[in-house]
């Protein structure tokens, strides 16, 4: 017999066979993602808002990044946060023969041709 348990409730993300439902909620944001639509998620502590935007972008195949700002305290750390989460955006859609040019020519910037 199979001692497989899946955990209905976790205490994190929701993610595979934990998340469970929510088709109405998937579908208004996958449409006001298509139509470019700002949404906000209104709900208590641990209904799972963060789950449900996690699985649409993970469906959606679309690269995507997470700027987590709860703990940013003042300016600056919300500026580098937000830096970061760009750089990592494009950095997911930069091709990779781009990254290896801009790397090589990193390498090279260092030399000094005589």
């Amino acid at each position: 017999m199979s001692t497989h348990h899946i955990d209905y409730f976790p205490l994190k993300i929701a993610r595979g066979d934990q998340f469970r439902n929510r088709l109405d909620e998937k579908a208004l944001l996958n449409r006001n993602i298509d139509l470019i639509r700002h949404t906000v998620l209104l709900a208590p502590r641990r209904y799972g808002k963060s789950s449900l935007v996690y699985k649409v972008a993970e469906e959606s195949q679309s690269p995507f990044v997470v700027i987590d700002l709860f703990l940013a305290h003042d300016d600056q750390a919300i500026t580098k946060r937000i830096l970061l989460g760009i750089g990592d955006i494009v950095s997911q859609i930069t091709p990779v023969t781009t990254k290896a040019l801009k790397s090589i020519q990193e390498y090279f910037n260092n030399f000094k041709v005589s």
